[in-house]
C-alpha cells in the first residue's frame, strides 16, 4: 500500500512538474510575442514616421528603408536569420543550451 502510494504521489508530481514547465513555456512565448509587437509598432509609428534612427541592425534596416525602400520586415529577417544560425552552431558547438526548464 504504502509503495503504490508513494509511486502516485511522485508520478503526479512529475506529472504537475511537467504541466508548470509547458505553461512558464507558453507563458515566456506569449511575453515575448507581445514585447514583439509593441517594439514593430513603435518602429512603424515612431521611428519610421519621424525617421528617427536606431542601432543595430534595426538601424540598417531604416536606412535600407530610407535609401533603397526595401521593406523593414524583410530586411531584419534577411540580417538576423544567419546571425542566429551561427549562434545557434556556437551553441551546439560548446554544449550550450538557450532554453531548459531550469533557467527559463
Amino acid at each position: 500500500m504504502f509503495l503504490t502510494g508513494m509511486i502516485t504521489f511522485l508520478y503526479n508530481k512529475k506529472r504537475s512538474h511537467i504541466q508548470g514547465v509547458k505553461l512558464m513555456k507558453l507563458k515566456n512565448v506569449a511575453f515575448i510575442l507581445l514585447g514583439s509587437a509593441i517594439f514593430a509598432f513603435g518602429l512603424v509609428h515612431f521611428n519610421m514616421e519621424n525617421k528617427l534612427a536606431e542601432g543595430g541592425f534595426t538601424g540598417i534596416t531604416l536606412l535600407l528603408y530610407f535609401l533603397f525602400g526595401i521593406d523593414p520586415s524583410i530586411s531584419n529577417l534577411v540580417l538576423n536569420i544567419p546571425l542566429f544560425f551561427y549562434r545557434m552552431e556556437i551553441a551546439w558547438e560548446n554544449n550550450v543550451f538557450l532554453y531548459n526548464s531550469r533557467n527559463g
